[in-house]
């Protein structure tokens, strides 16, 4: 008798022998820690003949980026390289932005994955930002900048945006610019170094328009988002 993937074979109506097909696997997976850079490298196999479709969940303190570097085989069973067509299977590079501490990604049919994870970069900078003088219609603000990483500053852009209908009129320590609600600070020829640990002050002057004088939410240096003091 057979019911589903279980054979039993009855003799005169007494069971002899049950066997039961094993069930096929669908990924195989194996997860390492590079020991120089403390990547997670997620090597996948589906075997299948159907794209798995599998949720990824990265635990352990650790904050993964979303963006995940993937090298990737993919051919049907049977298929080979050949002195004629070397190439037929190669590894593909590429870069994927869905990753994440949790994340879904499709491997496909008949392929090979590698999944390079790595942790998300810390600041290496705090910003602190204090109105002082608020009125109706204009304030000043000073501003600190702090190197909390373990390389120097040679130059430094600190970037933020207005909440409001906030105008830059002028500032100090700093060449100041403005382009909408984003504005921008560079460094002038005396302040542009700032070693680890020290901070450097800066400030400006500005003009309210209308409307509350929110604080702005999230400040950058040369780019990277800093933590806010």
């Amino acid at each position: 008798m057979v019911n589903g993937s279980t054979i039993e074979l009855y003799l005169d109506g007494v069971l002899q022998l049950s066997y039961t097909e094993p069930a096929a696997k669908g990924l195989y997976q194996v997860v390492t820690r590079d020991a120089e850079t403390g990547e997670l490298r997620l090597k996948v196999v589906n075997p299948t003949g159907s794209t798995a479709r599998t949720q990824v969940s990265v635990a352990g303190g650790l904050e993964i980026a979303d963006e995940v570097a993937v090298t990737e085989m993919v051919g049907a069973p049977g298929d080979m390289n050949t002195k004629a067509d070397p190439e037929n299977l190669v590894p593909v590079d590429r870069e994927w932005s869905g990753g994440g501490n949790e994340f879904s990604y499709d491997f496909p049919a008949y392929s090979i994955t590698f999944l390079s994870l790595s942790e998300k970069p810390h600041p290496s900078c705090e910003v602190s930002y204090t109105v002082e003088g608020d009125s109706k219609k204009a304030f000043s603000a000073d501003l600190t900048i702090t190197n909390t990483g373990d390389a120097p500053y040679t130059a430094w852009e600190l970037g933020f945006e207005f909440a409001g209908k906030q105008t830059l009129r002028n500032g100090h320590d700093a060449w100041w610019q403005q382009d909408g609600a984003a504005v921008t600070a560079n460094n002038l020829p005396w302040n542009g170094t700032i070693q680890p640990g020290e901070t450097v002050g800066l400030g400006f002057n500005g003009r309210v328009n209308g409307g509350g004088n929110t604080e702005p939410a999230a400040f950058s240096v040369n780019g990277d988002a800093c933590t806010v003091k």
